[in-house]
């Protein structure tokens, strides 16, 4: 008889399922891209340290043009304004909280939980969860018939990740020339 659609849901994911190993490998990945993010944030900081003293040199020259009056007020105001919105932006680049706001073990953890076995990840999740699991990895949908499910394509980066699992075929191994 037809088999339950969980069931076939459930089969299908763990058709798909990504080894202990492939896990392991996405998280050491996702740690380096995190690690050379932070880099990148750190090298934007300091750069925006030099711009800021940059700036606050420029407006004290305008305060001083103002008082000895080769800028009027109205140019004073106009320039100051300009100067100011650009310290706010480079003050903004130079904010911690792009970086506080990601805590990489609990999100390397989670990852590991909900990826290492993802038939029961989608077992125990919530409608929600279940939808933006399954369309994370069926972006194109699931189209499901008599048969089951068919011509269901994977997304092309879960599809680039179960590559990794594949065995590498050496020469004269099996499968070799």
């Amino acid at each position: 008889g037809r088999k339950d659609l969980t069931v076939e849901t459930t089969e299908l994911l763990h058709s798909i399922a990504f080894t202990e190993k492939t896990v392991e490998l996405l998280v050491t990945w996702l740690r380096r891209k995190y690690y050379q993010r932070v880099a990148d944030l750190q090298k934007r900081r300091e750069e925006a340290d030099e711009e800021l003293k940059s700036l606050y040199e420029l407006r004290q020259a305008l305060i001083e043009k103002n008082l000895t009056g080769v800028y009027t007020d109205e140019m004073f105001k106009e320039q100051n304004k300009l100067l100011e919105d650009k310290i706010k932006v480079v003050q903004i680049a130079k904010d911690d909280e792009l970086l506080t706001k990601y805590n990489l073990e609990k999100i390397t953890d989670f990852i590991q939980e909900k990826l290492n076995n993802v038939a029961e990840t989608f077992a125990t999740s919530t409608l929600h969860q279940i939808r933006v699991l399954l369309c994370s990895i069926f972006p194109s949908g699931m189209p499901y018939g008599r048969n089951g499910y068919s011509n269901t394509p994977i997304s092309p980066f879960y599809s680039a990740i179960l590559d990794l699992q594949k065995p590498i075929v050496t020469f004269g191994g099996e499968g070799g020339i």
